[in-house]
């Protein structure tokens, strides 16, 4: 596998020369010590050494073989000696810097310590991508340095990211909103994550969004959507879409005005006749229902896609795809196909453990994925969005969809459950979607970073295997 992970711990180390070129990463799996190899530009080797926390919040010491003049940065830390710093892991998702200048040069080198993510490496990666049964198995080829998270985001990681976000009280209370203004209350701001803490289900796509570009701005990287209101002449916007309106009869004659009403003011339908406010307009733009902490009730917004960024979002649906496979090029699912026992598939996805309708879990407690992913399938649905087409024709022009299903998933076809409209799980596999109607579904995500926003896909042209 070319794609190579993080740590199993919290950290990959990334050393680099700013304004080069060059730049070098850590990659250790089950390692306690980590030897990082940094090649300057004229030759010299500078090796460091870092001992890995096992949990957040524990103290991590990072060594280097050559005298070190200054160390900084924004971690409570401590110089040890010249050789060595000392410093608290960070508790919450993202990537934290240390900065280091050496007496035998005036060059300024960054230490990068992704915590809860893994860094994947792809250079020519053969990846099998799959949209449904009725879409033929193909190839193709990635090449890119991606950040993933490790786990779902969790609740505690929404709550303190989105602090100012998520008011106090709120009139308008929905279960979801009633579900956040509680967990702040019982929450203090900047207090420690557990790795493990029970995952978010309870987001719409319009907050996914939010908080993605929540944690770029603290990595002060730009935001990857730029949220805007619709034009208020919907003459251009008509125009774009004209040919998905003109599939419906009944409606083709109606303006675009009553029409986002109509489909604004009743319950999501889920068949090939409904009108949704969540969709493609072009590519890396969409009209999102705009549901947030607060509630604006009906309320849609323009999201558009700021390729200029490498911050943090949510995968499109090939990455997804990619990403969920962890380097598989044949199976049905991680647990290989749907004949299966059920032991086998409970292994590595958290299915049929709901008791109710909004309980959450905690994250990490089955096997990874090759890529060292974890609840890619069960605990949460996930939010991925279609980036340019939405390939599924019974909801054309949908924004997203959800992937990988959740705890609510069944373990039995005749069992009689409360959530029995949900899937069984021989139906969950790689290409299973469940459809994301307006974008109303409430569900998990997990965020992504094309470092460098290099990432390059060509079709391989070749029979699957």
């Amino acid at each position: 596998m070319r794609g190579q992970s993080l740590t199993t711990l919290l950290l990959y180390i990334a050393l680099y020369e700013k304004e080069s070129a060059f730049s070098c990463n850590l990659f250790c799996s089950d390692c306690l010590f980590a030897i990082l190899h940094i090649m300057y530009r004229i030759g010299k080797i500078y090796r460091a050494k870092a001992q890995l926390p096992k949990c957040r919040n524990e103290t991590v010491k990072i060594c280097i073989d050559s005298k070190v003049r200054t160390w900084e940065t924004s971690l409570n830390s401590k110089v040890q000696n010249d050789y060595c710093l000392k410093f608290q892991a960070p508790t919450l998702i993202g990537v934290y810097q240390i900065h280091v200048k050496f007496f035998d040069n005036d060059s300024a080198y960054e230490i990068n310590l992704a915590v809860g993510m893994k860094y994947l490496d792809f250079k020519n990666e053969k990846v099998l991508l799959e949209y449904n049964n009725a879409d033929p198995k193909r190839f193709a080829s990635i090449t890119g340095a991606y950040l993933v998270d490790k786990y779902p985001v969790t609740n505690c990681e929404i709550v303190q990211l989105m602090w100012d976000s998520i008011p106090t009280t709120t009139a308008f209370i929905t279960p979801e909103q009633r579900e956040w203004v509680n967990r702040k209350k019982a929450s203090k701001r900047n207090e420690i994550c557990d790795a493990h803490d029970s995952a978010a289900k309870m987001i719409f796509l319009f907050q996914a969004m939010m908080y993605a570009n929540n944690r770029s701005v603290k990595e002060g990287l730009k935001p990857y959507y730029l949220f805007s209101d619709l034009p208020t002449n919907y003459d251009t916007f008509k125009k774009k879409n004209n040919e998905y309106h003109r599939k419906n009869k009944k409606e083709k004659n109606q303006s675009l005005e009553s029409i986002l009403a109509k489909s604004l003011s009743r319950p999501p339908i889920y068949h090939q006749e409904s009108r949704s406010t969540s969709r493609i307009l072009s590519k890396g733009k969409y009209v999102i229902a705009n549901h947030d902490f607060i509630g604006h009730g009906n309320n849609v917004s323009l999201v558009t896609v700021d390729y200029s960024s490498d911050g943090y979002r949510l995968p499109f649906y090939d990455e997804w795809m990619m990403l969920a496979r962890g380097g598989d090029k044949k199976n049905y699912a991680l647990w290989d196909d749907s004949t299966k026992n059920i032991e086998d598939v409970l292994k590595y996805a958290k299915f049929g453990t709901a008791k109710k309708e909004y309980d959450s879990e905690p994250v990490g407690q089955l096997l990874p994925n090759g890529y060292g992913l974890y609840d890619i399938f069960g605990l949460v649905w996930e939010h991925v969005v279609f980036e340019e087409k939405n390939p599924f024709s019974f909801l054309e022009g949908n924004a997203s969809c959800l992937k990988g299903g959740d705890n609510k998933v069944r373990l039995y076809k005749k069992e009689d459950v409360v959530f029995s409209v949900n899937p069984v799980w021989t139906d969950i596999g790689f290409s299973y979607s469940k459809i994301n109607s307006n974008a109303h579904e409430l569900a998990g995500f997990r965020l992504v970073r094309n470092i460098g926003n290099n990432a390059k896909w060509s079709d391989i042209k070749s029979k699957a295997e």
